[in-house]
């Protein structure tokens, strides 16, 4: 066996990412890693059920072999074989986020020969990972503008803390990757309300999180149109998701309703966050800045981003790259603050 590249999961971050990057970037490359110290400093270290599936999808798709993949474990082997394009399922069993585990399956897939189609099912509205809103708004376009063609589908969603929810996404092979330059924002187009509640949830929910997100958004000086949306799903939940679309980007931000959290704080914690997003400078925000570097690292020539925000997730993620990627990937920014990606 070639020599395994040393991965220490506890490292910045310390968080889940670093395991899907490995595993994206394992089969890519086609370099065998061994991590340890998953998610050490975590409450319930080791891999979670979301994490586990995740594994053990690569393992599939790959034909690799894994030692260390059980719940709760502290340290996986991985070496893969070459990514195999088809029909795959990944069922969280909780609440687990999908949207993570599609990001971590889509260049993967998109990089091989031929098509193929995953079905996720899981928690597709949940806390601290991206709503399906968010993957279908901003991190999709983006995808597709950087050469990766993938079209997704939300059947049903899954609202924390039951999940239950559906995905699924058609990934075409043979991507030719593109590098990208979003330094700047242009003029805004346009900015898009949608507010979504399940079916046991009254009408009137999704109505008021929707009048006190456009009182939140209109406080800038933005004038947004409103989608009302009745979302089907395994358990009850809701949703605000505020796109605001600009002549060279766009953003989407979002909030989630939950026990005893009034609608109305669901549309200001969404308004807030757009809000926020405005006043600072940056082409793309925090969370779409860590999830294109890995795209835009297979790409050939210079890539350039602005964010809004350095954060340690972004740091962590590029550090991984790094170990897989030959490509010089600079952070120009204090922690916390707007900041410059440059990959060369």
């Amino acid at each position: 066996m070639a020599e395994l590249i040393q991965i220490d999961g506890s490292r910045g971050e310390g968080g889940g990412q670093i395991l899907r990057t490995a595993l994206a970037l394992s089969v890519i490359s086609g370099r065998a890693f061994r991590l340890t110290e998953i998610r050490a400093r975590r409450p319930r270290p080791g891999l979670a059920p979301q994490h586990l599936q995740a594994v053990r999808v690569f393992c599939e798709l790959s034909g690799a072999s894994c030692s260390g993949d059980r719940e709760g474990s502290l340290e996986l082997v991985f070496s893969p074989g070459p990514v195999r394009p088809g029909a795959y399922r990944v069922d969280i069993g909780t609440a687990g986020s999908v949207t993570l585990v599609l990001q971590a399956l889509a260049a993967p897939l998109a990089l091989a020969g031929s098509s193929s189609q995953v079905v996720l099912r899981g928690g597709t509205h949940v806390p601290w990972s991206p709503p399906f809103n968010y993957i279908e708004s901003c991190w999709l376009p983006f995808m597709r503008q950087a050469g990766f063609e993938l079209d997704v589908e939300l059947e049903r969603a899954g609202f924390y803390p039951k999940g239950g929810g559906q995905v699924v996404a058609r990934i075409e092979g043979g991507a030719k990757p593109k590098a990208l330059q979003l330094i700047e924002r242009g003029e805004l187009k346009a900015v898009e309300i949608v507010s979504a509640t399940t079916p046991t949830l009254p009408a009137h929910v999704r109505q008021r999180q929707a009048s006190r997100a456009q009182v939140g958004v209109r406080s800038s000086g933005c004038d947004p149109s409103v989608q009302l949306v009745k979302l089907p799903a395994a358990s009850p939940g809701s949703v605000v998701a505020i796109t605001g679309r600009f002549e060279k980007t766009r953003v989407t931000t979002s909030a989630l309703g939950a026990r005893g959290k009034s609608a109305e704080s669901v549309g200001e914690e969404a308004a807030a966050a757009f809000r926020d997003y405005l006043d600072r400078p940056g082409a793309v925000d925090e969370r779409l800045a860590d999830q294109l570097v890995l795209p835009l690292a297979l790409a050939p020539g210079s890539s350039e981003l602005t964010t809004v925000r350095v954060t340690e997730h972004l740091r962590t993620n590029v550090e991984v790259i790094r170990t897989f990627v030959d490509r010089s990937i600079e952070i120009v920014g204090d922690l916390g603050q707007p900041g410059r990606i440059v990959i060369r």
